[in-house]
């Protein structure tokens, strides 16, 4: 599965996940006086928004087992939601009679609560997606570097992909000055005195900040 293409395939993917529309209608029985439309919105608002948010991932650059992924983690989400609701009560429907009010205000909190859950997921999707990108980049450079390691010379000074440790290092062909010291530590490079290297934990965090202490350098 590589994530849904249409409107229809959206709702198509709810409803299977949901056991059709009838089981979708039976969650607003004791809740509305109009099931049926309620159920129809429950599908159709968010397929709508399953479908604009899929094809958002793919526009930049999610591949399609991402897709698939934050696909598959939306719908599981939007079911936690739509059953957690279907657990409240609607007295005007259910009646008044020996109403359970502290316990369907509670089952109401956690619906509230699933709703939130499944609304701060869809808003979050581009920075879920991004956190997948830089694990796979860091995936592809461990895996091509079957050595341990992967090197750069930048004139003397040498710039170590540490694979091995999970760590990224700078070298220096002597005692760095007083200057770069204190703008390696500024990006949190700390002194191995037992690898004769300046290192932190290899993330695109630490290249980025790895050549930006190399060109300061340069300069």
């Amino acid at each position: 599965m590589s994530g849904v293409t249409s409107l229809e395939a959206a709702c198509d993917l709810l409803l299977a996940a949901a056991g059709g529309m009838d089981r979708v209608r039976s969650w607003f029985n004791q809740r509305t006086f109009s099931p049926d439309r309620r159920a129809k919105g429950a599908v159709n608002d968010y397929a709508g928004s399953l479908w604009l948010a899929v094809e958002e991932l793919r526009r930049e650059g999610a591949t399609a087992e991402q897709v698939a992924e934050w696909q598959a983690g939306f719908v599981k989400r939007w079911l936690a939601y739509q059953h957690a609701g279907s657990r409240t009560l609607n007295w005007m429907i259910t009646g008044p009679a020996r109403f359970p009010v502290d316990r369907n205000n509670k089952r109401m909190e956690t619906e509230r609560k699933r709703g939130d859950e499944l609304s701060q997921y869809i808003d979050g999707r581009l920075h879920w997606l991004r956190r997948r990108l830089r694990k796979a980049e860091i995936h592809e450079v461990r895996a091509s570097d079957k050595g341990g390691h992967k090197e750069t010379a930048f004139g003397e000074i040498r710039l170590i992909e540490n694979t091995a440790l999970d760590r990224i290092q700078i070298v220096f062909p002597g005692k760095p000055t007083d200057e770069q010291r204190a703008l390696l530590k500024s990006k949190a490079f700390k002194w191995a005195p037992s690898l004769g290297v300046w290192q932190r934990q290899l993330t695109n965090n630490a290249r980025w900040a790895a050549e930006y202490v190399l060109q300061k350098i340069a300069a």
